[in-house]
């Protein structure tokens, strides 16, 4: 339960033991502006966080139409991509998305990589479904 974490955090942090016990004080009354505050720190990152768009560009193609409308890539290219980082579901990610969704109209997987103090998610183009109704490819631009 959340609250167990909570006394658990607490008692490593030596909070609960008993000389310390007169120091603490309960919040009393409800407080929108405090509890909006801490929503807000539980929705932030305490990481950097980074989106990349990586775009191939076929050899004689020099139309953003072409450029953006291509599925395909070189195996330079799908070296390069394999070494930003490795490849993540995005049904299933839960790490920083970068405006990628989990409905796959942004694709099915991406790469990523992390550290202890970044995240950075790399939106590959080729990677992205392409509409063929939609000329400017508005959906791989956005992001």
């Amino acid at each position: 339960s959340p609250s167990h974490f909570s006394r658990l955090l607490l008692s490593h942090l030596g909070f609960l033991s008993l000389n310390r016990t007169p120091h603490m004080r309960l919040l009393e009354g409800k407080n929108n502006k405090f509890e909006r505050a801490l929503q807000q720190l539980d929705i932030t990152s305490g990481r950097e966080t980074f989106k990349v768009g990586v775009i191939y560009v076929p050899e004689g193609v020099d139309d953003q139409k072409d450029i953006l409308q291509n599925n395909t890539s070189s195996p330079l290219y799908q070296e390069f991509v394999s070494g930003l980082g490795w490849l993540v579901d995005l049904k299933k990610h839960m790490g920083y998305m970068g405006g990628l969704d989990r409905k796959l109209t942004t694709g099915a997987n991406t790469p990523y990589y992390a550290n202890p103090t970044t995240e950075v998610v790399f939106h590959e183009v080729t990677r992205m479904p392409t509409d063929p109704k939609e000329p400017q490819q508005i959906h791989k631009k956005r992001h």
